[in-house]
Formats: C-alpha cells, structure tokens, sequence
C-alpha cells in the first residue's frame, strides 16, 4: 500500500507553509502555554525524586528551557518571524526534551528521578507530535533527536549495559527503549494523519476558493449581461405613454427582477384610435424576456389585425406557439377610440379590465383563455361606451395578486375599497394606486412584476 504524500507542487506548498503556521499561531501559543505550566510544576517534584541535584534540574527548568519557550511566544507576535516558526518549535521542542535527558544525566543513581524522569520524555515527545502543531517531518527529526540524546547519557554516563542482560539497569534500559518505540509509533501515526488531513482541507479549501472565483466572475459578467438585457428589453417598450386627443395614459412598470415577463405597448391606428397591449408571461428572467421580445415583433406586424382585438390574439396565439410549449401567456388588448368614445377590447386569461366612473368600478369581463400551445382559442372582442372623467385601468397579476402580512390579496380591496377613493387626476391616479400597494404590502418588494396602464378621458 503507497501511503499518500505530504507535499504540494511548489508554488501551492509555499502557500500551504504559510497558511499553516498562520492559522497554528494560536494553538501554538496555547502549546507553549501548556508546556510552560507543566514544566514549571512538575519543578515541585524535583523536591523529592532529585533530592540532590534540583539545584541544577532548576537552573536547567527555569534558566534555559523555560525562558527559551517564553520566547517562542513573544517571537509569534512578530510577524517577520512567522516563517521561521517550525524551525523555532523544533528547537523548543528539542530544548525540552533535551532538558529533561541533561536531568536525568546530573541525577545520582540513588535518586527516584534517574529512572523515573524518562516518562517525562514521553510526555514531550507526545506533545511535539500532536499539540506543538509541528509539521510532520519536524516533529520526527525533534523526537528522534531527543531519544538519540537520552540514548547516548543512558549508554555512556549511566553505564545501562554495562552489566549485561541480568542487571537491573539494563531491563530499565529494555523498558525505556520499549516505550520510546512505542511512543514514536504512536506519534509518528497521530502527526502523519493529522497533517494529511489537515492538507486534504487546505486542499478542498482552494478548490472551494477557486470555484468561488469562477462562480463570482461568472455571475459579474451575467450580472453585466442582465443589465444590458434589461436596457434591450426596455427599449422594446414605449419611452412614454402616447398622447391622444380626448383622453390621457399613464403607466407604471415595476420588474420583479433585473428581466420581467410583464410587457405592454401602444398601437396607433388613427388620429383618435390607440390601441392598448398589456401582457404577462409565466416566470420571469431570461425565459421570460425572451417571450416579450416575440411579443413585441408579433404587436409590431400584426397588421389589420391590430385593429379588432381577438383577432390580434388569435394572431399572437397562433405565432407564439413555438416557444410557449411549456408556459403561457396572459394578455389583454384594447382600442381606445376618442372619436366615438369607446373601448373594445379582448383578454386571454388575463385580469379584467376596470372602468372607474364617479365612484364606481365596471369590471370589463370578456371569454378568452391563455395564450400558449393550445391553437385556434376564440377571443371574445367587447365593447363599452365611455364618459368624460371615466378612468380605464389595466394592469398585470402583480397588482391583484400582491398579498399582506396576512396573506390577504389586494385583490380583495381594489375595487371596493381602494379605487372608489382615488379621486385624483392624470398620473397622480396610478401613483396613489401604486403607493397604496406598497402601503397595502409594507414593502416596496413584490413576488411579481407590476405593469398598471391609466387612460384618463377627458
């Protein structure tokens, strides 16, 4: 069985180094923390188990090993000296160990300590692996070092084999070696999985960073092509409402998101006859602009169509077919005609037309279902005669299905409640309309488009 790597191509390993002890600093830190408390204390012991040489285990604790830990940690706050912080943990670490084997090389055979302190070399040892966030080549190279120091004062200033296999100082030596072994297969383990795993996150984090990159430039650059979309969808739409002799139109058009499927447009067919087309497309985005625009080419060449409206439905009807094979269209389409004061008009599915008239509301129903994939549909044309100061509204599903908190609809007021009191003249009619939506809905956010067209007679 290979065993994985612990090494990147070069310019990421660099990386790697960097944001590795960057990220340890903390933990380090804390480590050294930890290990300066712990040598300190176990100083206490030095009461008992080097009875006649704490002196110099003293001088070794608090004169060199300790000061030397206090300034790894004050080097971590130097930024300079952060790539230098394995190799200055790998020299604390030896430091320490070290320090334990030049205790163990002044002890005198008679005192505890001269056989006992090796376990404090398993706890160094454990630590340099796992808690001193040493990188795994280095944690290797400190423990090896430390063991190979304690061999040599074991070997040649305690004379542990000296005796031969019976001695008593030669099983101590047998055992010590046995759990050094055993301590360095452990850590060896414990340091090698924890860097790959650590290398397999910093990994995966720069495949994370990298998509994210591409997922943010992809989305700056359809950001861009939204914006020029959305002036290409507007400009299909009228700069402003036409004028016409005898009335006055106003619209509002509030897109949901960058592109709406709501769509209107005005048709001149005579001095004093317009003709009003007011549309909504399923869903909204791309998809829908993409519907408006066959919209538009459709109402602009309509032709003698254009001048009864359910034969210009059936006409956008039967031409929309190749692209409406999953959603629909609502639209609805009227001829405002001044001169014998009259509206005709046609829906296909889509919100009744509303006439305001001193007070009242006339709901203009009219037979007609949606504009889609389903062909030769029949578009009831109406007509209605209308008065000086008669309002027309036609709008889009944004208006009627826009809810509260509640979830009640708008629906439910407009008619009853919310156009009998808009008394107001022109295009501050349809602004006290759509400010009383955004009352009515407590935000100026929709789940729709809203598209309201006000023809005024005058």
């Amino acid at each position: 069985m290979k065993l994985p790597k612990l090494t990147f191509k070069p310019d990421l390993e660099r990386e790697f180094i960097k944001d590795y002890n960057i990220n340890s600093l903390l933990f380090i830190r804390l480590a050294l923390i930890l290990t300066i408390v712990l040598y300190a204390i176990f100083g206490v012991l030095d009461f008992w188990t080097l009875p006649a040489t704490r002196e110099k285990a003293w001088i070794i604790r608090f004169g060199v090993v300790l000061p030397f830990l206090s300034a790894l940690i004050a080097l971590s706050y130097v930024k300079k000296a952060w790539k230098y912080i394995q190799s200055g943990l790998l020299l604390g670490g030896v430091i320490t160990g070290i320090g334990i084997v030049a205790m163990i090389g002044f002890a005198e055979e008679y005192e505890p300590g001269y056989s006992s302190y090796y376990s404090g070399l398993m706890i160094v040892i454990a630590g340099i692996f796992t808690i001193l966030r040493l990188r795994f080549y280095y944690a290797i190279i400190a423990s090896l070092i430390i063991v190979a120091a304690y061999e040599l004062v074991a070997l040649f200033l305690q004379d542990m084999t000296v005796h031969g296999f019976e001695s008593r100082r030669f099983l101590v030596f047998i055992n010590n070696n046995f759990f050094f072994l055993s301590a360095l297969a452990v850590g060896i383990f414990a340091s090698f999985t924890l860097e790959y795993y650590i290398r397999q996150v910093f990994r995966q984090r720069k495949i994370i960073d990298l998509d994210n990159h591409r997922i943010t430039a992809l989305l700056d650059a359809i950001g861009k092509e939204l914006v020029i979309a959305r002036a290409m969808q507007r400009s299909i739409m009228p700069e402003k409402p036409p004028q016409i002799e005898g009335a006055g139109i106003n619209v509002i058009y509030k897109p949901m998101e960058e592109l709406g499927g709501d769509y209107y447009d005005f048709i001149d067919l005579g001095e004093k006859r317009k003709g009003i087309f007011i549309s909504d497309a399923t869903g909204h985005g791309i998809p829908a602009a993409l519907v408006t625009s066959m919209l538009k080419t459709l109402v602009s060449s309509a032709g003698d169509a254009a001048h009864d409206p359910g034969m210009l439905l059936s006409y956008i009807n039967r031409g929309i077919k190749d692209i409406a094979t999953t959603g629909f269209i609502t639209a609805c389409y009227a001829i405002l005609d001044t001169s014998a004061m009259e509206l005709v008009y046609a829906r296909a599915g889509h919100p009744f037309p509303i006439v305001c008239r001193r007070g009242e509301t006339i709901v203009l129903a009219s037979r007609g279902s949606f504009i889609g994939p389903i062909q030769d549909i029949r578009f009831e044309s109406k007509r209605i005669g209308l008065q000086p100061g008669d309002r027309i509204l036609l709008f889009t599903d944004g208006l009627t299905e826009a809810s509260d908190e509640s979830g009640r609809l708008f629906e439910k007021i407009l008619c009853k409640e919310v156009l009998p009191s808009l008394s107001l003249e022109g295009g501050q009619f349809l602004s006290r309309l759509y400010q009383d939506l955004i009352s009515f809905r407590g935000s100026e956010s929709f789940e729709d488009d809203v598209c309201l067209i006000a023809v005024e007679i005058l």
